[in-house]
């Protein structure tokens, strides 16, 4: 398998490295001039009557949604930092220079292109407007891409020594501490932006996951107290069953309870990190029984990453790539038959014979096969040599 992996792996290289660092986004027609123009026009039946015809077509007729409504490719900068944990990465398991390269190409973009405007920060958002609970407009930045950066960073200079990224990390570490806050009891939840209030489980531990790291190696105490009590929040909104909800309960605005696969493999992963920093015996419970929740209840017996605990389709290329993140995170042993059925599936169903990956497969069989280079091809590359170090590991 490694060395059919390792092939996989260079033909999505080789498919970015061809076609470049710029792509198109599942969410950028929802970015449009027309999409926004069209929300604010009044009408609330015809507002989704119209989400839900554009959204089809967003998914049976990508390219020419695209092309009637003139949506460009763009580099994203949440793209960049996956591939930029990707490069370090590969870096780190090969010692060949030229991820490296690549590497330091991804960071001096983001670097070059900070969308915080705040004095001694940095951070990322999307080059695309967001439409959520409230309007978020382009390139606000958000937790979930500058913590990502973050790591990347991080990894440069823990394991390179690289001490020129000690200013960059420390003004990323003021980015996410001048985020909003909801307090709760002795826990908080951090904001996924700077505009908004949301209690979303796992943004918050996206940030939590980069202040304990950060706290530990820069021996700052003060900012490993606010990540624990981040922590402590997650941790709290867990279920007896080992299982999250996407929204915590306590959010203002009540959301239906709903547990994704990715989603519940992203919490795991920032706690393993956490832990692995800053040990927590209660953390380590967590973890435990969060990982047998996801492995029981988020994938088939034949290795499809469900897109929810109750719902199989769509099968979207995020669940594949990040389980083979979480289970290289959690590295638990009697999960490794799983992955080899993940792999065997979404090579067989959801990659192209030019190297790339496809976005989602729908309940009628129908695959949307335009590249979204920062959803699914990022994604996987990351997933793929998170999958490349876990098999390095165990041989």
């Amino acid at each position: 398998m490694l060395k059919n992996l390792q092939e996989y792996t260079n033909n999505l290289l080789n498919w970015i490295e061809k076609n470049g660092y710029a792509g198109w986004d599942p969410y950028d027609v929802q970015g449009s001039e027309f999409y926004t123009k069209y929300l604010q026009s009044g009408n609330r039946f015809f507002h989704k009557v119209g989400r839900i015809l554009i959204n089809q077509a967003n998914f049976y007729t990508p390219f020419f949604i695209r092309k009637i409504l003139g949506i460009k490719s763009k580099i994203n900068a949440k793209a960049m930092a996956l591939l930029s944990l990707s490069f370090i990465k590969l870096y780190q398991l090969t010692k060949d220079e030229k991820y490296y390269k690549k590497y330091n190409e991804c960071i001096e973009w983001l670097l070059s292109h900070n969308h915080s405007k705040k004095e001694n920060t940095l951070g990322w958002g999307y080059p695309f407007d967001w439409h959520s609970l409230i309007f978020i407009p382009k390139e606000t930045p958000l937790c979930v891409p500058t913590v990502l950066v973050g790591h990347a960073l991080l990894d440069e200079y823990e394991k390179l020594q690289n001490q020129e990224r000690k200013e960059s990390i420390i003004k990323i570490k003021n980015f996410l501490l001048s985020l909003n806050r909801t307090q709760v009891y002795d826990r908080i939840c951090f904001s996924y932006s700077p505009i908004d209030d949301y209690m979303v489980i796992n943004a918050n531990l996206y940030t939590a996951s980069f202040l304990t790291r950060y706290a530990v190696l820069f021996d700052d105490r003060e900012v490993l107290e606010l990540a624990r009590k981040s922590r402590n929040f997650a941790i709290s909104q867990q279920e007896k069953d080992g299982s999250w909800p996407y929204w915590s309960k306590l959010y203002k605005v009540k959301m239906k309870p709903y547990v994704d696969n990715y989603h519940t493999g992203i919490k795991l992963q920032w706690l393993k990190i956490c832990n692995e920093y800053d040990y927590n015996e209660k953390e380590k419970k967590a973890i435990e029984i969060g990982t047998k929740y996801y492995y029981e209840n988020l994938f088939t017996e034949e290795g499809i990453p469900k897109l929810a605990d109750n719902q199989i389709y769509p099968v979207d290329i995020h669940g594949p790539a990040q389980a083979f993140v979480t289970f290289n995170y959690v590295g638990i042993k009697e999960y490794e038959e799983i992955l080899e059925k993940v792999y065997n599936f979404v090579n067989s169903k959801m990659r192209d014979k030019e190297g790339f990956y496809y976005y989602r497969i729908n309940k009628f069989g129908h695959i949307s096969k335009i590249p979204y280079l920062r959803w699914a091809e990022a994604w996987m590359l990351y997933g793929l040599v998170n999958l490349i170090e876990y098999k390095q590991r165990k041989s």
